[in-house]
């Protein structure tokens, strides 16, 4: 909304220069129209930045409202000439180098600036329908200083003038208290992408946000507008816009999440992002189904980005599990997978891997099946229709192996009943009205009673009860923590599949080949966290201890050595007690986190027709081999010149 004195425009003359150097409106307005079609100048430039500077900015607009309106003027004219020299800065090599030079040594008069000229919509009521504009203008504006050069980059980022006005830009709402939201003009997301693509800029954003206690706000920011994308009128008639503004969104929370700063972790995953970003994306999914379905293909890539998310999280690590299964994520890959069998954008492995790490990840915990069978009480998912059929088997597969959990008995496992103390003779036989006592120092074991609890507390817990508090504190406060209930859970059913074993295949079940180890001596491993689930068998007669705990060759559990003695005398117990035939051992391996697992051991006993479980250890490890899925085409992320990459 610039003040217009000429009606054409002319050469831009040495004359016309030395005019609008003067701070003449009406010259700089001329200049500003004459620079236009591949005519801007560095001397122009030079113009343009006389008057860009912090000192000629008005300091309070309320306190000078009879004569801040000239530098105004110059400023906006000034901008525009600004963005001229902008897009006219790659096919001219001095202008460039000038431009680059005027920002780097102005970084905090552009951001005062820009970050002043925002305010007019608010205080000039000829203005007040203009917020949206102005901010789309400005972000633009910030978004094309990002990405001139590297320089001018880490010039901009270490201004937190500059994270400020990014942060200024992205927050604001309109008159309804709504986010500004355009789907045509992607600028606001564009720039804050601009901003954290790069680890120098996610840092100083996450730090300013951190310092600022905006963590929450800003994943609010990131959910509120996914949810305003997905209910956008304009997706059912012009989708591609629409479709890379949330590809922007969620690449923004890619980002976030892996610069592995906690209180983001903890921020966004307090207001279940996974969950509301999913609902979304299966609003939008339909939409596009509906009216659209040859781009449906548009909308995987977006899905993959929160699914890896998933996998790398180092907090709330069942929690966002939950939050993905309740926002839909299976009936969402259902509806999506057709579509991407064939695209040559997103390699075939996937899909495939997805599937996996849904099924034979997420699937193992208890919360995360409780969720599940809210929406499924089967446990039988929505098979794939007209998918090539490769990718439709391995669905049927996983699916059909992942119900070995999913139907699993678990109904009170909220109430724990089991005992830590190795040398207890109670066994399953507690009381049904009562359960299990917690350590009150640590919490990281349970007792029957207090003889047991004084009994272990002797042989084992007071050389643990220390490390073991430390450790369950910093599981605690990221939400890792795997509880007594989850390991009940797991317990039993270690139990129904040995159970199952023995009743399908016999004491073969559990032989190992060439060799004359009987059932009993013999333990059963089985080990989920890295797809389809494997059975390897231990022979205890050639394994020590020790040799057992370190049996994963990629897996430490230097975090919990202080159970090390307990696991030992477990087995040592065991293989004391080999004669024993109605005894079995074995062990469950779960993914948990970002190269995380979770490994229960478990001593069983043959009780009837079935076996139950006496005692277990359970210990978080680290896996370096397991990774996480790869990002779909990192190349195709959205670029500074505003084009529909997809």
């Amino acid at each position: 909304m610039r003040r217009r004195t000429r009606n054409r425009t002319g050469p831009v003359t040495p004359d016309l220069l030395e005019r609008a150097s003067t701070g003449s409106i009406p010259d700089i307005i001329l200049l500003a129209d004459s620079v236009q079609d591949g005519k801007c100048t560095v001397k122009a430039l030079d113009v343009a930045f006389k008057f860009l500077h912090p000192d000629e900015l008005v300091p309070d607009v309320e306190r000078n409202r009879r004569n801040f309106r000239d530098p105004i003027d110059r400023a906006m004219n000034c901008m525009a000439i600004l963005d001229s020299a902008c897009q006219q800065s790659d096919s001219d090599p001095s202008l460039k180098t000038a431009l680059i030079d005027h920002l780097i040594e102005n970084v905090d008069g552009m951001c005062c600036w820009i970050r002043f000229l925002l305010l007019f919509p608010d205080v000039l009521p000829a203005w007040k329908h203009d917020v949206l504009g102005s901010h789309n203008r400005n972000a633009a504006v910030l978004c094309t200083i990002l990405y001139m050069q590297d320089r001018v980059y880490d010039a901009y980022i270490s201004s937190t003038e500059c994270i400020d006005l990014a942060l200024r830009l992205w927050f604001r709402e309109d008159e309804n208290q709504e986010l500004l939201f355009d789907t045509k003009n992607r600028s606001l997301p564009l720039m804050m992408y601009a901003l954290i693509s790069r680890e120098a800029g996610l840092h100083a954003l996450v730090n300013r946000i951190v310092e600022k206690r905006l963590v929450g706000q800003l994943a609010s920011s990131i959910i509120r507008r996914a949810q305003r994308v997905s209910e956008a009128p304009s997706l059912a008639v012009e989708p591609t816009p629409v479709l890379s503004y949330m590809r922007t969104l969620t690449s923004m929370i890619s980002f976030l999440m892996d610069c592995d700063n906690e209180d983001i972790m903890k921020g966004f995953a307090k207001v279940h992002y996974l969950r509301e970003l999913c609902t979304s994306l299966n609003t939008l999914s339909i939409t596009i189904q509906k009216h659209h379905k040859q781009l449906l293909h548009m909308v995987y890539p977006p899905l993959h980005d929160l699914f890896t998310r998933t996998l790398k999280a180092r907090t709330h690590v069942v929690d966002i599990w939950v939050d993905l299964v309740e926002g839909g994520v299976v009936p969402l890959f259902a509806r999506l997978l057709p579509s991407v069998q064939r695209r040559a954008d997103i390699p075939p492995p996937l899909p495939a891997l997805s599937i996996t790490t849904l099924a034979h990840g997420a699937m193992t915990h208890r919360r995360v099946i409780q969720r599940h069978l809210e929406m499924y009480p089967s446990g039988d998912v929505p098979g794939l229709k007209r998918c090539h059929s490769e990718l439709t088997a391995h669905w049927k597969r996983c699916w059909e192996m992942a119900t070995c959990f999913t139907r699993f008995p678990h109904s009170g496992e909220k109430i724990v009943m089991f005992c830590d103390n190795p040398a207890c003779t109670a066994g399953e036989a507690l009381p049904s009205d009562e359960r299990s006592k917690k350590c009150d120092a640590c919490c990281s074991v349970v007792y029957c009673s207090t003889v047991c609890q004084e009994e272990d507390w002797k042989n084992f817990h007071s050389r643990e009860c220390r490390q073991a508090r430390h450790n369950h504190a910093d599981r605690r406060k990221l939400r890792t923590w795997y509880s007594h209930a989850d390991r009940q859970f797991h317990m039993h059913w270690v139990a129904g599949m040995v159970t199952g074993l023995e009743s399908q295949h016999g004491e073969g079940a559990f032989m190992i080949p060439d060799s004359d180890a009987s059932p009993s001596d013999v333990m059963i491993e089985f080990d989920c966290s890295k797809g389809e689930a494997t059975t390897p068998l231990y022979d205890l007669r050639l394994v020590s201890p020790e040799d057992l705990w370190v049996r994963r060759e990629y897996t430490t559990f230097n975090s919990q050595e202080y159970l090390k003695p307990r696991w030992e005398s477990m087995v040592q117990q065991y293989t004391e007690a080999l004669a024993r035939p109605e005894r079995r051992l074995a062990s469950l391996i779960l993914r948990f986190g970002a190269h995380g697992v979770i490994e229960v051991v478990v001593k069983l006993v043959r009780v009837g027709d079935a076996y139950q479980p006496v005692s277990s250890i359970a210990r978080h490890g680290y896996d370096s081999e397991i990774d996480s899925l790869p990002p779909v085409n990192p190349e195709d992320l959205p670029v500074a010149q505003h084009e529909d990459w997809l």
